[in-house]
């Protein structure tokens, strides 16, 4: 038997998790919280835990220094990890990092609605589809809302680039998008709303680490933040305002 196999300790990691987030974002997660559940660092009323990223990419060997940069980049900028700094010495950066619970089990909340519904839909449908047989449900990036197709890979890089950001085109990432199409929201609303919103927060250190979906597109946020983005909009028409919006729609 392979000593790959056999002579190291394992990472657990849920499957679930790793659909949420991606297999190495769902790795780190997992890893990190096992040394939160063994740390002794509490401040501020939360254990935290430290390492440089050398240091972590000792526990994650698979990748590069550079790619788990990102990776855990990618974690701050969801939410999940929440970074502090309580080295004893000031010119110490090294990050701290505890997990946001509250926020990891929302979105584990809407991962699971979500399922919950496919399986429903898929029940109702068994016997139509076995008779028909014409319908194929492949996993894709694309969904149709009122004729429109919405490309998340090309929204979820232009929120990218705009805000500075790494978020990724995961399950829970797509599914706030959804969410407020099927409350009848448009792609225009979604745009007002986080350019408003990158130009509101993106320079200001309290308030950049809040731009990310689950607070932008949130359904208890999103409503409050349209009115207030159409109410800074200039007083001329839609169509004269220049804009980089990634709409497929306004390219034909």
């Amino acid at each position: 038997m392979s000593k790959l196999i056999t002579n190291e300790k394992p990472i657990v990691v849920l499957p679930s998790l790793a659909k949420l987030l991606g297999i190495n974002e769902a790795i780190i997660l997992q890893q990190i919280h096992y040394w939160l559940e063994r740390s002794n660092n509490i401040h501020d009323g939360y254990r935290w835990v430290y390492n440089s990223i050398k240091d972590w990419n000792e526990q994650f060997k698979w990748l590069s220094e550079p790619t788990l940069k990102r990776k855990f980049k990618s974690l701050e900028d969801q939410g999940l990890l929440i970074t502090g700094n309580y080295n004893k010495k000031k010119f110490d950066k090294t990050k701290w990092y505890r997990i946001d619970y509250n926020l990891l089990n929302e979105m584990g909340q809407r991962l699971y609605q979500n399922d919950t519904t496919i399986v429903s839909n898929c029940t109702n449908g068994k016997y139509q589809n076995d008779l028909t047989n014409t319908r194929d449900y492949t996993e894709n990036n694309t969904d149709t809302y009122n004729s429109n197709e919405f490309d998340y890979n090309e929204f979820i890089e232009w929120f990218n680039k705009l805000a500075d950001k790494d978020l990724k085109n995961t399950e829970i990432n797509r599914q706030y998008i959804k969410d407020l199409l099927n409350d009848g929201y448009t792609k225009e609303d979604l745009v007002n709303v986080i350019e408003y919103k990158v130009n509101e927060w993106k320079d200001s250190e309290k308030m950049n680490m809040y731009l990310r979906f689950s607070t932008l597109l949130s359904p208890n946020n999103f409503e409050r933040y349209l009115q207030d983005a159409k109410e800074s909009l200039p007083s001329e028409p839609q169509e004269k305002r220049k804009r980089k919006v990634p709409l497929k729609e306004k390219e034909r």
